[in-house]
């Protein structure tokens, strides 16, 4: 049945431990609480602009995760993810409110690696009203450093090696473990432990210009410093100087990791939970109502117990809080059974908490003189059960309380609990009627206890006493008080065994007056003997100290000759350098003369460049005239053949009608028809005598120096209009030239911004190109070959792409790098200059913004592809 019933609660655990798991491995998102709140000012500006920004980055790995704060606040909560989670709040303000919201756009974020860091912007100004606040959910083990140059600091919930470093601004520490070490400049240092105690190496922190508040569990267990400069200290437990100026320590507890708070200007205060925060001066006051309190006690009548036990809980002092309760329940046992032994187990649970080895030393002597006089008063009343857990919570008390001492002695050297030292402790644990173990205190190993040398004063005084040049009477005097000692230690030991721990506690005083006076004498005796060697080393330092002074003399004699030595080299190398730099002025002015020569050529070299250049160019522009005007003529030429074909028909029927007006009887409606004809042609004339004049405008626009200037332009015209133009114009130079111009123009591109003139050269020198290159593949292939040119117009992601490919002789590899190069061209001499395609190019990207691609195939085709923005 019993093996059943553990195998349901072992399955009913691993289910809930499952469970634990999978939330675990899913936890709750980060709950932020960083928000722009209306309201909120930076800086002196009216004008605020503020916006918070989420951001996220895997947790560091083998090292520190980097916050660097800049104005503002910093606040890092350990959650159960496995990444960082972060808001970064950025406000600013500014004159207008585009000002403001530039500068909070202009703070850039960096979280990457293992860093978080603001970069503000590069005017003073700007970032000096720039605001920048951080909140961070990281794993609870990551290690981090986290500075701020003006804001407060907050960390919570971690558990790991952390390092901050403040400014202007407070730092609050919550729920912290691991090993923290920070400080801050001016600001308050608010620190709230949780839980029974610290879990990690410990903490260290101060501030130069602020308070440090602490608040602590009442069940808290560890080792505590604080410390000011100028200031006031106020505890809420026991606490005794360290040596240091205006430095105190503290045992919560079961004692464990050192914890340490301190400030320069400020005031100090440690509040543990259900006690009263009381100033070193109320100490003091505590002091002497302690010992008011020790003198009373003894002539106490029974009736005045109670008031005794109330003053002493004002007062907050244990030890006679337990002798009142003991003497309470000894007057009670005889008739009150119940009563009593509720009040031993009160006064058994005070012990517990004594932590000072005198307190339990006199509060042990006490209680058992109260047993005593009951065993004397009523020899048959079983009073040794009731008393007995109340003496070994005593006992237990100055046992751990000896050894907890011993390890947060600073004078006591930092040695390993070794075998000797375990044979005193328990030697002393069992004469007080404990048992000769040593106490398991929570969190700190028994190995690293550390316990004063009592086997030094030993060592020193058999030194003494076997050394050559001691005085007999002096030894003669330490063996007799040594050998007192060891005989008050073994009655103490024997009166703890038979019960009797009044007379054993005033042996083990009696053996500690004797240990202390043999010890003092050891150190008197050591003391002279350290002023001996100090006075031999100080001789010996006299006489080092004239013999280096010799050298030093002698060194200085030794540097005088050296200097001149040297004086004498500097000069002959300063003889040497005039007569270098002299040659090499020399050398310089020849050099300038050959240099001056060289610019000349090189500047005559240049104006006959330029002049070679200017000659190219103006070859380009009538080249590319040439080309225009024999486009205009045949462009025009159409026109002026239907011009001067029905002015010849409307001439002969104007003769028809006049000779038919002579006759005798003329026909109305063969007039009303030749008149009609007449106007008809009239018409058609009027019409190509326009279209001739929209091609010479077309032509002066052209020819028209532009202004650089963009205007909203029909590109699906200009494309139409000078493709025509270079056909006709190849047309021209050749009449058996025929070539297909096919145009896939988007109907909805409407118009494009562009500079009309630059963007009509550009079209002209491509559309020549591109019909050149068909016409001589259609001279070396057969009949077989169709030229085609293609237009291709389309609208997409913001832009206008124009595309013209023609299915020529395309462009080898060899030259495809070299064919937007200024002056480089394939045709013969004196049919091209070579700068089209190079001046298109910048017209297109330097003029309008845009690009110019160009894809080919030798053989093949040719494609080029223009886009202009929008």
């Amino acid at each position: 049945m019993r093996a059943s019933l553990f195998r349901v609660l072992l399955a009913a655990l691993l289910l809930e431990g499952v469970g634990f798991l999978g939330a675990a491995q899913a936890p709750a998102g980060p709950a932020f609480s960083l928000v722009c709140r209306p309201g909120s000012r930076v800086g002196r500006d009216k004008q605020q602009f503020c916006e918070v920004r989420d951001l996220t980055m895997p947790a560091p790995v083998g090292q520190s995760l980097l916050i660097d704060g800049a104005n503002g606040g910093t606040t890092v909560h350990g959650w159960a993810g496995s990444e960082v989670r972060i808001k970064v709040l950025v406000q600013s303000g500014g004159r207008t409110a585009e000002q403001a919201q530039a500068r909070v756009q202009d703070v850039v974020i960096t979280a990457a690696g293992n860093v978080l860091r603001a970069t503000l912007p590069r005017d003073a100004v700007a970032a000096f009203e720039c605001l920048v606040r951080y909140e961070v959910f990281v794993p609870r083990q990551t290690a981090l450093v986290v500075t701020s140059a003006n804001g407060n600091i907050r960390l919570e919930n971690m558990q790991a090696r952390i390092e901050f470093r403040g400014g202007s601004g407070n730092a609050t520490l919550s729920n912290l473990g691991g090993q923290v070490t920070g400080s801050i400049t001016s600001g308050n240092l608010y620190i709230n432990l949780s839980g029974s105690q610290w879990e990690g190496e410990g903490l260290d922190v101060r501030t130069t210009n602020g308070n440090v508040r602490w608040q602590v569990p009442a069940s808290y267990s560890a080792q505590v410093r604080l410390g000011t400069t100028s200031g006031s200290i106020a505890s809420s437990v026991p606490t005794t100087p360290t040596g240091e100026d205006k430095e105190v320590a503290a045992t919560l507890g079961q004692g464990g990791a050192l914890l340490k708070a301190t400030t320069v200007s400020g005031s100090v205060e440690l509040k543990q939970e259900g006690k009263t925060l009381l100033t070193r001066g109320a100490s003091d006051r505590q002091s002497t109502e302690i010992d008011r309190l020790k003198k009373v006690l003894p002539h106490a009548q029974p009736d005045a117990l109670d008031s005794v036990l109330a003053q002493a809980r004002r007062a907050n002092y244990l030890p006679v809080q337990i002798v009142v309760l003991s003497r309470q329940a000894a007057a009670q046992l005889p008739t009150q059974r119940a009563a009593a032994v509720a009040r031993l187990q009160e006064a058994t649970q005070l012990a517990s908490h004594l932590r000072d080895v005198a307190d339990a030393g006199w509060t042990l002597g006490q209680v058992s003189r109260v047993q005593g006089d009951l065993v004397r008063q009523a020899p048959g009343l079983a009073s040794q059960e009731e008393f007995a857990p109340l003496l070994q919570a005593l006992g237990d008390a100055m046992n751990t309380s000896a050894a907890f001492k011993g390890a947060a002695s600073k004078d006591v050297e930092d040695n390993f609990l070794g075998a000797g030292e375990r044979r005193r402790v328990r030697s002393l644990a069992a004469a007080f009627g404990t048992a000769p173990t040593l106490p398991a205190v929570p969190g700190v190993p028994l190995g690293r206890l550390v316990l004063p040398r009592f086997s030094g004063s030993d060592k020193w005084l058999d030194t003494l006493l076997a050394g050559r040049h001691s005085s007999p009477q002096v030894v003669r005097q330490l063996a007799a008080r040594r050998q007192l000692r060891d005989k008050s230690q073994a009655l103490s030991t024997a009166f703890a065994k038979e019960g009797d721990y009044a007379k054993a506690y005033q042996y083990f005083l009696q053996y500690t007056a004797y240990k202390d006076s043999l010890t003092a004498e050891a150190t008197t005796r050591r003391l002279a003997a350290l002023e001996y060697r100090q006075n031999l080393l100080k001789k010996e330092t006299q006489i080092q100290r004239l013999n280096k002074e010799r050298l030093l003399r002698a060194q200085a004699a030794r540097g005088q000759e050296q200097f001149m030595v040297a004086l004498c080299v500097c000069a002959g190398l300063l003889a040497l350098l005039a007569i270098i730099l002299s040659w090499n002025n020399r050398a310089k002015r020849r050099a300038n003369v050959q240099l001056e020569e060289q610019k000349d050529a090189l500047q005559v070299a240049l104006a006959d460049l330029k002049t070679a250049q200017s000659q190219l160019i103006q070859s380009e522009k009538m080249a590319s005239l040439g080309e225009l005007t024999a486009g205009i003529a045949h462009e025009i030429q159409n026109p002026l053949n239907f011009v001067n074909n029905f002015s010849e028909v409307s001439t002969e029927l104007l003769d028809e009608l006049l000779a038919h007006r002579r006759q005798p009887a003329p026909d109305p409606v063969l007039e009303d028809e030749l008149l009609a004809d007449v106007h008809q042609n009239l018409l058609r004339i009027n019409q190509h005598g326009h279209r001739a004049s929209t091609i010479v405008k077309g032509m002066l626009e052209h020819a028209r120096t532009s202004t650089g200037q963009k205007v909203p332009t029909d590109l699906n015209a200009l494309i139409e209009e000078y493709g025509k133009l270079a056909y006709h114009s190849a047309r021209a130079k050749d009449k058996a030239f025929e070539a297909r111009l096919t145009l896939h123009l988007d109907p909805h591109l409407g118009l494009v911004p562009a500079v009309p003139q630059d963007l009509s050269r550009v079209l002209l020198n491509v559309f020549t190109n591109a019909f050149y290159a068909v016409q001589q593949k259609a001279r070396s292939t057969n009949s077989d070959y169709h030229p085609e040119v293609q237009v291709h117009t389309q609208h997409e992601a913001g832009q206008v792409k124009i595309r013209i490919r023609d299915n020529g002789t395309g462009i080898p590899e060899a030259i495809r790098q070299k064919v937007l190069q200024p002056f480089f061209t394939t045709k013969p001499t004196g049919e091209g200059t070579g700068l089209g395609l190079s001046l298109s190019y910048d017209i297109i990207t330097k003029g309008h913004g845009g690009t110019f691609a160009l894809a080919s195939e030798e053989g093949e085709f040719t494609e080029l592809t223009l886009t202009l923005p929008v």
